[in-house]
C-alpha cells in the first residue's frame, strides 16, 4: 500500500513539472513533453497556415486564371467599323514655296468613306487593314498662269482671253491601308498610324467662266495614278481626328514643275 501511495505522489509531481515546463533534464538526458494540439511554439505565419488548411489562401493562385491570381476578363479578338470623314487641305496662300501651286484652303477638301477590320493582340494593341473611297477637290489660284501647266494640261499655248472665275483639280480614288492602333484606357482614347495607297481612277482639271460655263481637261500623263500617304489619328469611340501627309507627288513632276500641297487635317465619324 505504501508503494502505491509513493508511486501516485511521484506521478503527480511529474505531471506538475510537465505542465510548468515543456521539458526536464535528468542527468545528461533531456525529456521533451508537448501536446499534439499545442501551437504556442509555432510562429504566427505557421499558425495562420494551419488554420487555412495548410496554405495561406491569400497567396494561393486561382486555378481558373492559370495561376495568375486575379482573374482576367476576356477581350475581343476581332472588330469591324465603317466611317465617313471630311478633311481640309492646309493652304499655302501666303507661302513663297515654289514646290507647290497655291491652293485656297476654304474650298480645298476631301471626302472619305470606308471600312476597317481590326485584330487585337492585347487589350490595348491592335492591327488592321482598311478600304476606302476618296474624293479630292483643290481650288487652285495660279496654276493656269504657269506656261508648263497650261500646255501640259489644257494643250493651249496662251491662257484663254475671257476671264476665269475659278479653277479646280478634282480626283476620285480607291485606297487600301495598313494600320496599327494603341488604346490608352486612362483617358479612353486611342492613337493610330497607317500607311495608305491610293489608285486614282479619275482626275481632271476644270476651268469655270462667268458666262460661258465650265471646261474640263483630262491629262493622264500630267497626273499620277498612284499616290502614297501617311496618316495619324487620335480619337475615341465615335470619332477621330486625323492628319494626312502625302508622301508621293500627285502631279507628274517630269511634266509639271510644281505639285499640290501635301498636308490635310480632318475628322471622321465612326
Amino acid at each position: 500500500m505504501k508503494k502505491i501511495i509513493t508511486t501516485f505522489y511521484f506521478a503527480c509531481a511529474v505531471a506538475g513539472m510537465v505542465a510548468a515546463q515543456p521539458s526536464i533534464r535528468i542527468g545528461s538526458i533531456e525529456i521533451n513533453f508537448r501536446k499534439n494540439s499545442d501551437t504556442t511554439a509555432l510562429s504566427d505565419e505557421q499558425q495562420r497556415s494551419l488554420k487555412n488548411g495548410g496554405a495561406d489562401k491569400e497567396q494561393q493562385p486561382s486555378s481558373k486564371d492559370g495561376g495568375a491570381g486575379k482573374k482576367q476578363q476576356p477581350y475581343r479578338r476581332h472588330s469591324r467599323s465603317s466611317f465617313i470623314g471630311v478633311g481640309f487641305i492646309v493652304p499655302n496662300n501666303n507661302s513663297s514655296d515654289s514646290r507647290y501651286y497655291t491652293a485656297l484652303g476654304a474650298n480645298s477638301y476631301n471626302i472619305d468613306i470606308g471600312m476597317r477590320s481590326w485584330r487585337y493582340t492585347s487589350r490595348q494593341v491592335s492591327f488592321g487593314g482598311g478600304f476606302q473611297y476618296s474624293f479630292y477637290n483643290y481650288r487652285l489660284h495660279d496654276a493656269i498662269d504657269d506656261p508648263a501647266f497650261l500646255k501640259a494640261v489644257t494643250g493651249l499655248e496662251t491662257p484663254p482671253s475671257y476671264s476665269i472665275e475659278k479653277q479646280n483639280f478634282r480626283s476620285h480614288s480607291f485606297a487600301i491601308s495598313v494600320l496599327a492602333r494603341y488604346y490608352i484606357p486612362s483617358i479612353n482614347i486611342y492613337v493610330s498610324a497607317s500607311a495608305q495607297g491610293d489608285f486614282v481612277f479619275s482626275k481632271h482639271y476644270t476651268l469655270y467662266y462667268p458666262r460661258k460655263g465650265l471646261e474640263e481637261f483630262y491629262s493622264n500623263h500630267a497626273f499620277n495614278p498612284f499616290v502614297a500617304s501617311a496618316v495619324a489619328e487620335l480619337g475615341g469611340k465615335h470619332f477621330t481626328l486625323f492628319v494626312r501627309y502625302r508622301l508621293t507627288s500627285a502631279f507628274n513632276l517630269s511634266v509639271l514643275p510644281k505639285d499640290l500641297p501635301p498636308l490635310s487635317l480632318g475628322i471622321r465619324l465612326l
